[in-house]
C-alpha cells in the first residue's frame, strides 16, 4: 500500500503581505465549527469573506474531521494558518474520536458509526511519522478560547457545559472557564459530547459570567422552524449550521464577530 508523506509542522505559508501604501487594514474576526471535511465549501467560504491570513483571525471550534470525505486534507490545509496564528483550532468530539482510534481505544466499527470511515481510510494511507504528527497536533488542541464580542467577555468552545461540573462564583454566577476546565479534567470525552447547555433554563443561562459561542449540535435540531440560522439564546449562541446535512437544509457558515451575523458558503 502506498503511504502519503507530508509534514504537519513545516508547510509553506500561503499568504501575501498587504501592499505598501494601502489604507488602514480592517481586521475581521470569524468563528466556525463543525466543518466535517467539507474542504471545497470551506475554501469557497474563505473566498467569500475575503479572508486574509496576514490580517484576519478565525477560530475553528472543533469537528473539522469525520462525516465528510476530506477531514485530514482539511487539517493539512489549515495548518499554515494555524502556524501563522491567523487561525486557531479547538478540539471537538470528532477530534477526540480520532485520538481514541489512533490510541487503540476505539475500534473500526465504532469509529465508523461515529462518521469516521473516510478518516480511517486517510489514516491507513499515512506513514507512521505523519500519523504521529497528526496525533500530536490533535492532542495539543485547546479546549476553549476567550475573546471579546458585542456581548462582552466571551468563551468559544465546542460543546458548551456539563451540568454536573458547574462551578459557582461567590455571587452565585456560573464560572464558565472553571466549569469547562473541571469537566474536561474529569472526562474530556463526556464534556465534548455534552449538549447540556441547550437544556439549561433561562435563569441558569442568565447566571453565566461569560457569554458563550458553541457548535456541536446542528441548529437544525435546535431551531423551532428547523432553519440553519444561528440559534440564539440568553447567554449563548450555537453556530453549527449543519454542514454535512445539506439534504436536510444544512450549510457551512461562519460567524462574524464584528457584524454579529452568519455568512454562508
Amino acid at each position: 500500500m502506498q503511504h502519503e508523506t507530508w509534514s504537519w509542522l513545516s508547510l509553506s505559508l500561503l499568504f501575501v503581505p498587504p501592499a505598501e501604501g494601502g489604507g488602514m487594514e480592517i481586521i475581521m474576526h470569524y468563528i466556525i465549527s463543525d466543518i466535517h471535511g467539507q474542504i471545497t465549501a470551506f475554501k469557497r467560504l474563505l473566498e467569500k469573506i475575503d479572508f486574509d491570513g496576514c490580517r484576519d483571525k478565525m477560530i475553528i471550534a472543533g469537528d473539522i474531521i469525520d462525516r465528510g470525505n476530506y477531514g485530514i486534507e482539511l487539517i493539512k490545509f489549515i495548518q499554515p494558518y494555524v502556524e501563522a496564528a491567523s487561525m486557531k483550532m479547538l478540539i471537538g468530539n470528532h477530534e477526540k474520536f480520532c485520538l481514541n482510534y489512533i490510541e487503540g481505544k476505539l475500534d473500526d466499527f465504532s469509529y465508523k458509526l461515529y462518521g469516521g470511515a473516510e478518516t480511517i481510510n486517510s489514516l491507513n494511507k499515512m506513514t507512521a511519522e505523519s500519523k504521529n504528527e497528526l496525533y500530536l497536533f490533535l492532542k495539543n488542541l485547546p479546549i476553549y478560547e476567550e475573546i471579546r464580542t458585542k456581548y462582552g467577555a466571551t468563551v468559544v468552545t465546542h460543546s458548551g457545559l456539563l451540568k454536573n461540573c458547574l462551578i459557582y462564583n461567590n455571587d452565585r454566577t456560573i464560572n464558565v472557564i472553571h466549569s469547562i476546565e473541571k469537566a474536561a479534567d474529569i472526562n474530556l470525552f463526556d464534556f465534548l459530547l455534552s449538549d447540556d447547555i441547550h437544556y439549561m433554563n433561562d435563569s441558569e443561562l442568565n447566571s453565566l459570567d461569560k457569554f458563550m459561542i458553541v457548535g456541536h449540535v446542528p441548529v437544525l435540531k435546535l431551531n423551532n422552524d428547523g432553519s440553519n440560522h444561528i440559534h440564539r439564546k440568553s447567554g449563548y449562541i450555537c453556530i453549527d449550521t449543519g454542514a454535512p446535512f445539506i439534504e436536510k437544509g444544512g450549510a457551512l457558515s461562519c460567524y462574524c464577530v464584528e457584524t454579529d451575523e452568519q455568512i454562508y458558503s
